[in-house]
This record gives C-alpha cells, structure tokens and sequence, in this order.
C-alpha cells in the first residue's frame, strides 16, 4: 500500500492530474500537495484526516495496484526519475539519511523502564555526536560514500591481496550494489533503516579489504626472508605445477 500510494503520489506531483483515487479529502493535486513530502507518505496513510489510512481494504489495495501499472506504463521517464531521486536521497546523495534511529516510535504501553542507563548514555552521546536534533545522519551514514570507499580500495588492491579475501570484499561490494536496485524498485520511503543493509555491506567490503591488506603485510616479510634454498624450492615447484 505504501509503496503505490508513494508512487502515485509523486507521480501525480510531477504530471499535475491526481493519479491517487479521488477520496474525500483527497480530489485534487492541490489537496495532496498540502499533505505530500517527497521523502515519505506518512500524511497520506496515518493520522485522522489521512486520506489512504492503512491498513487498506484488499479491494482498496488492488485498485491502487492496477492504477500504478497503467501509469508507469504510460510515464516511464516520470517513473524512472521518481524512483532515481528516492533511490539518491536513500544512498545520502542528495539529502542526509532520515531518521537514522527511531525514538520513542511506538507508546510504552507495557511501562517498561531503562536498566542499562549507562548504555544509554553511550548511545545517546553517539547519536548527539553524528545526528542532528531531527535524528537525521551526519557524513558517515551515507551509504554511497562507504560503497564509494570499499570499490576503491578494493580496486588498489587487486594485485596485493589474498585471492579468497578479495573474493569475499567482491562479494559484499556487489550485494551492496544488487540492494540497491532492489531499492530503485521497491523502496516506499526515504529513510535510513532501508538504505542501511547497503551501508553494512559496504563496510564489510572495506573491512575485508583491510584485513586482506593486513594479511598480505604480514605474509611478505616471510617470503623476502627466504633463502637461497627456500626460493629454488619455491622456483621447482611453481615450474613443477606449470609443468603439469
């Protein structure tokens, strides 16, 4: 529901005809530009006067589906240039990463109380640190400067580094990358806990790629170490194995 309704609603802001089914409060693009932000359509969904209140009647659903199809087909460069802009504000292109965490999201119904107060501190002093006073991310939340970064230390060590390890950084990067396609697609809204996953796959490329580096380090002070003996044992068996 979500995602058509964000769909829909972006298109109809850039095409200026309401593409949403008409709802009381909800008639004209005017009316929809009062209550629609381009990062999400918690105004369109939530709250007393949301006009596509969730969750939505399966018949209500279906009718919001067909309507997407038939306008993405007939608006394709509008589609694609919706979803590239939600996709660059989700990687921390255009904007800071929204709501990097979610305080106080739901109602302590169960009264439940902090017993790691310390912790808290710790976690509060960090979000003080690399959040603005909206929760939204500083430099390091951005997802595309950390696959930025893995890519191109990966790339310097192509020819230095473990095989396997490099493999397995490759692996990460390009998760990385398929993730974000799939955001391209299906993304519903533009905040942090989608765009995360690519930001952990990328640190993990780039702490692959330093522990590769580390490792290939370590290991060459033992081969510049050989002897006369160890390097011709070395030089027969590289030609035994090239030989076979």
């Amino acid at each position: 529901q979500a995602f058509y309704v964000y769909d829909l609603a972006a298109l109809s802001d850039r095409a200026n005809p309401l593409l949403l089914p008409p709802r009381p409060r909800m008639r004209t693009v005017g009316e929809l530009r009062a209550k629609w932000v381009p990062e999400s359509p918690r105004a369109l969904l939530f709250g007393p006067d949301a006009p596509y209140p969730a969750p939505l009647s399966s018949r209500d659903v279906s009718e919001l589906a067909a309507r997407w199809r038939s306008e993405i087909l007939h608006r394709p460069v509008s589609y694609v240039r919706v979803r590239t802009r939600l996709l660059l504000s989700l990687l921390g292109v255009s904007q800071r990463p929204v709501w990097v965490t979610h305080p106080g999201i739901d109602p302590n119904n169960l009264g439940l109380a902090l017993h790691f107060h310390g912790a808290n501190r710790v976690l509060r002093t960090y979000l003080g640190a690399f959040a603005d006073e909206r929760n939204n991310g500083s430099v390091i939340y951005r997802p595309m400067l950390w696959i930025v970064g893995a890519i191109a230390l990966l790339a310097v060590l192509r020819r230095r580094t473990l095989e396997r390890v490099y493999f397995a950084g490759t692996l990460f990067v390009a998760s990385a990358i398929g993730y974000s396609f799939g955001l391209l697609v299906m993304a519903p809204v533009s905040q942090y806990r989608y765009g995360f996953p690519v930001l952990l796959f990328s640190f993990l490329a780039l702490a692959t790629g330093v522990l590769a580096a580390v490792g290939r380090r370590r290991a060459a002070p033992v081969e510049q170490g050989a002897g006369p003996v160890d390097k011709l044992r070395s030089a027969r068996g590289i030609a035994g194995a090239r030989a076979v």
